[in-house]
This record gives C-alpha cells, sequence and structure tokens, in this order.
C-alpha cells in the first residue's frame, strides 16, 4: 500500500469507530495503528464534545509511551515506562492496569502482548473479557491494537479492522508470507515520512 492509500484507510477506519465498543484493530507494521491511537482523539471530539483538551480523550499504553519520557506528568511521569528490573511480560500487565482503571476515556492498548507468551496472551484476553462490562461503563470505549492472533481469537470484540481490509476471519487464516526485509525498510521510512508530515498538518 502506498502512504497515501493506508492514510485513507485511517481515516475511513477513523470515521466508523463507535463509542461503547471493544474494538480490535490489526495490520502490518507500518501501515499506520499507532497513527490511529495518536488522532483518535480528533474524532472521539466529534462524538463526544464536551470541551476537553485533546490529549483527555484518550488514555493508552503503548511502546512508544513505555519508553519515551513524560515531563507534563511531573511525579506521575514514571508510571507509564518500563521497570530494567522486571520482566517484560510485568510491565506489559502494569500497563494494561494502569489505564483500565481511569474513567472517562478511550482505552487504548497498543500490542498490550508485548513480551507475553501465549498462554499470558490467552490471560489478557480472559481478564479483557471478563472486565469489559465494567471498563465500558465508565469509559468512552475500548481499542486494542495487536499482532496477537491469541487475542483477536479469544477477545470478546464488537468491532473488527484491519489496516489491509481483512475481515475476522480472512486475518486468522491468512498466508504468512516473508517481507523482504529492505523492501519494508524503504516503505516504512516513506510512510514515516509522510504521516510525520500528516501529524504537523494536524497540530497547525
Amino acid at each position: 500500500m502506498k502512504p497515501e492509500e493506508k492514510y485513507d484507510r485511517i481515516i475511513e477506519i477513523l470515521n466508523n469507530i463507535e463509542l461503547g465498543k471493544l474494538i480490535i484493530l490489526t495490520g502490518g507494521n507500518a501501515t499506520g495503528k499507532s497513527l490511529i491511537r495518536r488522532v483518535l482523539w480528533a474524532s472521539l471530539k466529534k462524538l463526544k464534545d464536551d470541551g476537553r483538551k485533546p490529549g483527555q480523550y484518550v488514555a493508552d499504553t503503548s511502546m512508544e509511551r513505555r519508553t519515551s519520557s513524560h515531563p507534563g506528568l511531573g511525579a506521575l511521569s514514571g508510571i507509564f515506562n518500563d521497570d530494567p528490573w522486571v520482566a517484560t511480560s510485568e510491565c506489559s500487565l502494569r500497563g494494561i492496569e494502569n489505564v483500565i482503571k481511569l474513567d472517562d476515556r478511550f482505552i487504548v492498548l497498543d500490542e498490550p502482548e508485548i513480551g507475553c507468551s501465549l498462554e499470558l496472551q490467552a490471560g489478557i484476553a480472559k481478564m479483557l473479557n471478563e472486565r469489559k462490562s465494567e471498563i465500558l461503563e465508565k469509559n468512552l470505549g475500548i481499542l486494542v491494537i495487536t499482532h496477537s492472533k491469541v487475542l483477536v481469537e479469544r477477545l470478546d470484540s464488537d468491532m473488527f479492522f484491519n489496516m489491509e481490509g481483512m475481515t475476522k476471519e480472512e486475518w486468522l487464516n491468512r498466508e504468512i508470507v516473508p517481507i523482504d526485509i529492505d523492501t519494508f525498510k524503504q516503505e516504512a521510512n516513506e510512510t514515516f515520512r509522510f504521516m510525520q508530515d500528516v501529524l504537523k498538518t494536524q497540530k497547525q
């Protein structure tokens, strides 16, 4: 997919996201999934404009969140970061717990399976299923961005989106075809530059 096509797909998905749902988003690397997380607030503001600042509509856990600094959070700046003395899987679980206990946000779990065995991924799906009603009662929705077949199979999702346009069944049963690494890096860089320009335009 060309960067422009990826962007068109992002807009299509954002326009179809509904409040009060558990939504799964899948797709290949560098297809724009994380950009959806970053600009989701704009769509939410259209659906529920209650005067909040953009950043107050979404609460997320992601690799970017876990590895970057958060000076704006002051003393709380470290609660989202990985602890070098703790297992990666435990950091993933802690990130999930930190966001699902919040109120009045759209909860985004971006690759919550990082560092987790298949069995632990199944446990995450089980926990989210058990707490789904509780989380949705006090929040705007849940978006799970994932590469995990286990999560897609086991999560009690209300909506499913794929960046390449596949259905849930097509995605679960697709043939896994190796990607040429050099070609991927070139396409990823082109997509990154294109999306950065989009983000700059959004901020203006």
